[in-house]
Order: C-alpha cells, then structure tokens, then sequence
C-alpha cells in the first residue's frame, strides 16, 4: 500500500524552461529537480504533479518560470 499523498493527478504545471523543481504543492515532500523532455513532460515522483514546457502559443493558467 502507498503513502505517499496523492494530489490531483491531472494536476498540470507549464514551465518557461525545461528545467522544473518540485516540494509539492504544500512543501510536503523533498525538493527535486527535473528536465523535461522535448515535447514531452515529468511527473514528479512524489505528488505525480506533471510539467510540461510552456509553447509560445499556450496560455495557461499555472506557468513556472523554471528554477531560480
């Protein structure tokens, strides 16, 4: 049985950059760092939060400016 907990797993994030980190939506979970493939997307193996680069064309309502 898993433990971990489950947020939305639909939930999707679109980033300005290919590099992503992820704490969880509360910071409940260790910091990790991600790269997205080329038109593809991570889920963070913590949360199964899901990133996606950001195309120029896109609007979306949760955008990430990538790791600062």
């Amino acid at each position: 049985m898993s433990h971990r907990k489950k947020i939305n797993p639909e939930t999707i994030i679109y980033s300005k950059t290919d590099r992503v980190k992820c704490s969880g939506e509360d910071n409940d979970h260790p910091l990790v760092y991600y790269t997205i493939p080329a038109g593809g997307e991570v889920v963070c193996g913590y949360c199964d939060i899901k990133f996606r680069k950001e195309e120029d064309n896109e609007n979306s309502d949760k955008t990430y400016d990538g790791c600062k």
